[in-house]
């Protein structure tokens, strides 16, 4: 489902919704192709398969959706929230009180870092989850993800926890108050 028009550069870039009537492969090689050139997973891999699933996790009434952005035919951008899962937090770990949603898979082609198309991106996906009254917004990142730190600051996460693993990964939470509609 089509939401806005964005103008980035000389370029009209349309902000979409996954929907259940849309065909997922293009979004499917897409992601796969984006975890290919950030972390090496080989587009085929067997971890990759739960892309495959899109419609049962991001078609869901309990905060789980998707968003994607497309120049023409083109997804250039991804992004998504679902409801957090064990997996997602270390044992012990401090999580706020109230509705919590992961945001992952956030993604934008490189021609278009550092023109606010992933600010824009993700400030789409932010206004969801506070409109269905999420508390807070959690994520990872990792050392190695070329501005992904930076940006989660910009956006306002804060690291909560710095793994120490053989993958740099930092766990960031961003408290959310009132949605900005109401």
């Amino acid at each position: 489902m089509k939401i806005k028009e964005l103008k980035v550069g000389q370029d009209l870039i349309e902000l979409h919704l996954l929907t259940d009537s849309m065909d997922t492969e293009s979004l499917y090689h897409y992601l796969t192709m984006q975890l290919y050139a950030h972390y090496g997973r080989h587009p085929e891999s067997e971890r990759n398969q739960e892309y495959r699933e899109l419609l049962k996790w991001y078609y869901e009434p309990e905060g789980a959706f998707l968003a994607y952005v497309k120049r023409g035919s083109t997804i250039v951008g991804t992004s998504f929230t679902r409801p957090v899962r064990k997996t997602d937090v270390l044992e012990g770990t401090q999580l706020p009180e109230g509705p919590l949603l992961y945001v992952g898979g956030t993604y934008v082609a490189k021609e278009y870092w550092e023109c606010g198309l992933g600010t824009e991106l993700y400030l789409f996906i932010e206004e969801r989850a506070r409109a269905i009254g999420t508390r807070a917004l959690i994520l990872h990142t990792h050392h190695f993800l070329n501005g992904g730190l930076n940006f989660w600051k910009k956006q306002g996460y804060e690291v909560f926890r710095d793994r120490k693993d053989s993958w740099g990964t930092l766990d960031m939470v961003k408290m959310l108050g009132e949605s900005r509609e109401s």
